[in-house]
């Protein structure tokens, strides 16, 4: 099987001899220091507007050399980060060793190539003459006009929805009160307790939470995750909703705030 380390070298060699490449970094887990058995490889690329497709074409090329292309999607464009991104799947490669690929207009403003730390974490560079991937400051004042937005949105979706998933449990509709749970209770508290604990990414859902969450928190959370059968579920979500209601509670009286 190809490992982490032979598509890295394959990809960075072919990308840093691209023209129209202007900048190469790793992101994702290389970024942020938690690269393990299970990463994948996320790949940050500057490029010139108009040779985007021929980088694709390229990154292609190298890694139909290495393996057969199990699965790909390119994501469709405009993307909601402006960039253009693919990923892709070896049938030689171990599963989890996906290829994320995400081509950066040239054209693209430096704020927003997602460079801030604390967000993104640090890029590892591989080639930026120009300084491209060089870090900046967080807007905090932006970040806190999003996150109140986003607070008054939770508000207003848990006091509207949260019943759903018990309604659903009542009348015996399991998957739907599975899947309701999720999104109308556990998202929503989730979300909530990052804004107390990592505002500054307060919108990345789940991913993080062993390292945002405070370890007490973080395990009565994974807990209310996994409620054993419908009984269970019942009972995780009256507990969540109750929780939902006293962080919210809690942030109204000044006990904490979102602090950016």
């Amino acid at each position: 099987m190809i490992t982490r380390a032979e598509l890295q070298a394959c990809l960075v060699g072919v990308l840093g001899t691209s023209p129209g490449v202007r900048a190469l970094a790793l992101g994702g887990s290389d970024a942020t220091g938690r690269t393990d058995g299970w990463s994948d490889l996320d790949l940050s690329v500057v490029v010139e507007d108009e040779a985007i497709e021929a980088t694709f074409e390229r990154v292609e090329g190298a890694l139909l050399r290495l393996s057969p292309i199990r699965a790909r999607l390119r994501i469709p464009e405009p993307a909601w980060h402006g960039f253009s991104q693919e990923f892709f799947a070896l049938e030689d490669a171990p599963e989890t060793l996906m290829v994320d690929l995400a081509l950066i207009p040239a054209s693209l403003p430096a704020e927003r190539r997602m460079l801030e730390r604390e967000r993104h974490g640090d890029y590892q560079v591989v080639l930026d003459p120009e300084g491209l991937f060089t870090a900046r400051p967080l807007d905090r004042p932006a970040l806190a006009e999003r996150a109140a937005a986003h607070l008054a949105s939770l508000r207003a979706r848990s006091a509207l929805f949260g019943h759903m998933p018990q309604k659903a449990l009542f009348r015996g509709h399991l998957a739907d009160a599975v899947t309701a749970y999720q999104g109308f209770v556990l998202r929503p508290l989730i979300d909530l307790l990052r804004l107390r604990h990592a505002p500054e990414r307060y919108d990345f859902g789940a991913r993080y939470l062993d390292r945002d969450l405070p370890a007490e928190t973080g395990a009565r959370l994974d807990r209310l995750c996994l409620p054993g059968d419908p009984e269970q579920l019942g009972l995780a979500i009256a507990e969540a909703r109750g929780w939902l209601a006293e962080e919210l509670a809690a942030l109204d009286a000044g006990d904490w705030s979102v602090a950016l």
